[in-house]
């Protein structure tokens, strides 16, 4: 009993402590100036996978064999290759898309394989030199007898098949979805629906810092055509392959709680954004 008292006691004093400082005015301050950074904190806590166990990351990913057979379905194998020949780039910038992840799937089964190549047809018609890695980097694993945690290798692999052939790219897109509740997926205007989006910046890369710049210039760019789209940019204690360019981007384009429709309905402002100053 005079454990508990003395216990109780040394609290009281650590709060009394407390409130004759800063602290908690501070933290008030904190929690008001930064409720979106306070909200990405608590949905997506800094991970250091380099301290997660393999068999504890696995616990956490997609049935490999059945992952491997939906990118089946939907793959094409040969390059999706620019209209424009190398000694034509027509005078808008060029972007380099792919999927790390080309088997995560929205809420309707739509895979962000086939998002990205929309987002990279849409790029097309608007005259930008567009290069949409494609294959199955999941068919691949399997046949190296990688696991799913280990498809960064795979597609390092293309990223540098991609650049020795076709040199640099003013925009490097790795389209992703994200896993997040659904009242933190949408984002409503005028009657209709979005899925939020969100950068992601590896600050265990090399060039955290131009990245991290980079992302935060295409979320306020993006959010200049639909204000509240974007969630802020989000840190992680990795690389992303974002060590192998500057210009190389992490976009999380909704959660596996959006709809193929609200990833359209996204991708329209997406688009808009990168063809009005979003690519420089």
């Amino acid at each position: 009993m005079k454990t508990k008292l003395k216990i109780t006691l040394k609290l009281l004093l650590i709060l009394a402590f407390l409130a004759v400082t800063s602290f908690f005015t501070g933290l008030g301050d904190l929690l008001s100036q930064n409720k979106t950074s306070v909200l990405e904190s608590i949905l997506h806590p800094v991970i250091d996978l380099d301290r997660i166990s393999i068999k504890e990351q696995l616990a956490l990913l997609p049935d490999f064999k059945q992952a491997v057979e939906r990118i089946d379905e939907v793959v094409i194998n040969e390059p999706f290759v620019p209209k424009f020949e190398k000694e034509e780039k027509p005078e808008k910038k060029s972007v380099y898309i792919y999927n790390t992840h080309q088997s995560e799937t929205y809420s309707d089964g739509t895979t962000t394989y086939e998002i990205g190549m929309e987002l990279a047809k849409m790029l097309e018609e608007e005259g930008y030199y567009v290069y949409f890695q494609t294959g199955n980097f999941l068919r691949e694993a399997e046949e190296e007898g990688l696991k799913y945690n280990q498809l960064y290798t795979i597609s390092r692999r293309h990223i540098n098949d991609t650049f020795a052939e076709h040199g640099g790219f003013d925009l490097v897109i790795d389209l992703h979805r994200d896993s997040a509740p659904r009242s933190a997926s949408v984002f409503e205007n005028d009657g209709v629906t979005y899925a939020k989006m969100m950068f992601v910046v590896g600050m265990k890369s090399s060039n955290a810092a131009h990245v991290m710049a980079h992302s935060r210039q295409l979320t306020d760019k993006i959010n200049q055509v639909m204000p509240g789209i974007m969630r802020s940019v989000f840190e992680r204690q990795s690389v992303y392959n974002q060590d192998m360019a500057e210009n190389m981007v992490l976009l999380e384009l909704g959660t596996d709680q959006n709809s193929t429709e609200e990833v359209r309905n996204s991708l329209r402002i997406l688009v808009e954004a990168l063809t009005n100053g979003g690519i420089e």
